[in-house]
């Protein structure tokens, strides 16, 4: 049984952070933001997880909106994710 030890002088180490606010923009304005070019900024910056608002044209209202983002998330994400869904309001767009 081997050990390893790590060193970390003149550092501060924490846990992995949550963003519980992101904009993905996927579907619909990918120009803005999309789960490949998002999830893989958050992980640069030490976020492990990401809560992606609603925001996406169409908006992820019901199971076939949000089996759509996961659809492309499965493929893009590089790391875990989870969505929101709301409820349809006159107005909802990106």
């Amino acid at each position: 049984m081997s050990s390893h030890r790590l060193v970390f002088e003149n550092s501060i180490l924490i846990a992995g952070l949550i963003d519980i606010h992101v904009h993905m923009r996927e579907p619909g304005a990918t120009y803005k933001e999309d789960y490949s070019s998002g999830t893989a900024a958050a992980l640069a910056g030490g976020v492990t997880m990401v809560l992606c608002m609603p925001n996406t044209a169409p908006a992820i209202i019901d199971k076939q909106s949000l089996d759509l983002v996961h659809s492309v998330c499965r493929f893009t994400c590089s790391l875990p994710y989870k969505d929101s869904v709301t409820k349809p309001t006159p107005g909802n767009f990106c």
